[in-house]
């Protein structure tokens, strides 16, 4: 090192000079600070906790989320199913074989691998092919053992080649061209005041009266019961998100949302009836329609003569450890179109909370 600066010194013309440091390194006195008391000031206004940025999983978080906060990632409005499963969830028959992802663990870190996984694979190409490096990063990034490779590149080979229904896509069939991963969302909250009184924002109320008004069968009736016992102050500001996948095939535009929940061992927990339960209990339902509101708004800002009948095909929400091309066509799918007068109701609500004037 000494030589290599002396190089440097040496073309420097005198400009730059070498010392050694003493064996006493000089110590900067600081000056005493009188001391002197110190008291807070005193809050002369009440801050509102209703004006501010939220998202899918700030309001529906649990109790426990109210109290200590939200992960910075789950605050950010991306959402990789860091739930509990419910205990009557995955009740199986015995007499099937288990899922490919059974063995695989459950929770947030397995979900933000999976998607950050798929995020970068060209579906159209051998999974197996592209998989190889990608999940050996993948799995020493998230702190997941190796031997974990083999069963997830095969697994993972196997979910883009499912198709979705009969007549539905495959992620295999949809080209870089035709998607868009991970699109962000801000979506504004309007505020108004009431009658003079204090401004009134979005209430749980508000969201339960909109699907009570639009439910097209008793599953959705029932959900917007559950919607009612939702906690949270009424929203002002804006609702942030992450639409995990946006495509378009065959002239319309989908949206999906992976979910690496583990359900149960067989295939039989991954039935379109089955995933009914885990969509209400984890408010998967709203959030596939917060995400459809986003989806057309962009639409309608980015799309020529946009139409929402002739142009948005629906909502893909898939549970990645119950698809494999070997079992019945839309098991591990669950799929669902909203009406446009409820898309409509929903941004208008957002919007402009009901009951409320300028």
């Amino acid at each position: 090192m000494r030589a290599e600066l002396q190089l440097l010194i040496d073309a420097s013309q005198g400009s730059i000079g070498l010392r050694e440091l003493g064996s006493q390194t000089a110590l900067r006195e600081t000056p005493p600070v009188a001391a002197r008391e110190l008291a807070r000031a005193p809050v002369t206004r009440e801050i509102s906790l209703g004006w501010r940025h939220s998202s899918f999983s700030a309001l529906t978080g649990s109790e426990s989320h109210r109290t200590h906060g939200l992960s910075r990632t789950r605050e950010e409005g991306l959402d990789y199913d860091a739930v509990a499963e419910s205990p009557t969830l995955g009740l199986s028959s015995g007499a099937e074989a288990e899922v490919m992802l059974n063995s695989f663990p459950a929770g947030a870190a397995a979900g933000t691998m999976l998607h950050s996984i798929l995020e970068q694979l060209d579906f159209e190409n051998s999974c197996l092919d592209q998989s190889r490096d990608i999940v050996a990063l993948a799995l020493e990034l998230h702190g997941f053992e190796p031997s974990w490779h083999g069963l997830l590149c095969r697994a993972l080979d196997r979910i883009t080649k499912t198709r979705w229904s009969k007549d539905g896509p495959s992620l295999a069939d949809l080209p870089l061209s035709r998607r868009l991963d991970e699109l962000e969302f801000l979506l504004p909250v309007a505020s108004r005041v009431k009658h003079g009184g204090p401004s009134q924002g979005l209430s749980v109320a508000d969201l339960s009266g909109v699907f009570r008004r639009h439910a097209r069968d008793d599953f959705q009736q029932q959900y917007a019961e559950r919607l009612a016992e939702l906690q949270f102050e009424p929203l002002s500001g804006y609702l942030k998100g992450f639409i995990d996948l946006v495509f378009e095939w065959k002239g319309r535009f989908y949206l999906v949302d992976y979910k690496s929940n583990h359900l149960g061992s067989s295939p039989g927990n991954y039935t379109a009836a089955g995933l009914e339960a885990p969509m209400s209990e984890h408010h998967y339902v709203l959030q596939y329609h917060l995400y459809t509101v986003a989806l057309d708004r962009y639409l309608a800002l980015r799309l020529p003569g946009y139409d929402y009948e002739r142009h948005f095909g629906g909502a893909y929400y898939l549970f990645l450890r119950g698809m494999d091309p070997d079992l019945a066509v839309g098991c591990g799918v669950y799929f669902d179109r909203p009406t446009r007068e409820f898309v409509a109701a929903l941004s208008e609500h957002l919007a402009d909370p009901p009951g409320a004037s300028t």
